[in-house]
């Protein structure tokens, strides 16, 4: 488990698979409410300096976790501290993949957002292969965007709206700016944000092992995630230095 920062430090969080368990549709999540309750308690006790870094949408972001009243940067970071948005051709190529996509394959679900498109087939796995030559065959169509994989899903997104540049943004303003930013991430798509913590001496947390070759802590699942973020609301200060778990 991390140790506790021994300075100054910001949260930036992933959401699904990291603060709360995956679920079989994005809708279907359980954000339990001693999670609101202590990322409300960080969000006072950081001076602000916590926010939810996620794929989701920022409208989806405040559905669930709004009245924690921290920051929510949504979309990969394409949406800022409030929703942006999308360009008319991007909303009529989305609404007509998702038909022919659904229309398709039962069971595969097309997640819209303002900037991307996420495909799941957590639900139909027998379909993956030729969603895999679908996305294939369309992506030239926005040459902007790329493909970026997860867990039993691929997204459609811009190429210039990272994790990694929503850290650098935040990390560059109040009351983010000279503190140590600690990121905790499940999955590839978190890979650029490590990267960014640790370009600034930060560290990257992964829950889960997916992704823990590329961190500098472990954590073993969401909840061993919330149990370590309730353990620094009981501590001022740091108790061991920095290393890897």
């Amino acid at each position: 488990m991390p140790p506790i920062p021994d300075r100054a430090f910001a949260l930036l969080l992933d959401l699904d698979g990291s603060l709360v368990e995956i679920a079989p549709a994005p809708d279907l999540i359980h954000v339990p409410a001693s999670l609101i309750d202590h990322l409300a308690q960080l969000h006072h006790q950081l001076h602000g300096a916590i926010a939810c870094v996620s794929g989701r949408s920022y409208a989806d972001l405040s559905t669930w976790l709004g009245n924690a009243g921290i920051d929510l940067i949504g979309s990969h970071g394409a949406e800022v501290l409030q929703a942006a948005k999308p360009s008319p051709q991007w909303t009529q190529w989305a609404r007509q993949c998702r038909q022919h996509l659904l229309a398709r394959w039962a069971g595969v679900l097309v997640e819209t957002k303002p900037h991307g498109l996420a495909i799941h087939w957590r639900q139909c796995p027998e379909a993956e292969p030729e969603i895999r030559n679908w996305v294939a065959r369309h992506q030239y169509l926005w040459p902007a965007h790329h493909c970026v994989e997860g867990k039993a899903v691929i997204e459609i997104r811009p190429v210039n709206c990272t994790k990694a540049h929503a850290v650098h943004r935040l990390m560059q303003q109040a009351p983010y700016a000279g503190r140590l930013p600690v990121y905790l991430g499940d999955d590839i798509t978190d890979l650029d944000a490590f990267e960014a913590v640790r370009a600034l001496d930060g560290w990257a947390v992964a829950v889960g092992e997916k992704v823990a070759h590329a961190a500098d802590h472990c954590l073993h699942n969401p909840a061993s995630a919330r149990a370590w973020l309730h353990g620094l609301l009981q501590s001022a200060q740091s108790v061991s230095p920095v290393g890897r778990d």
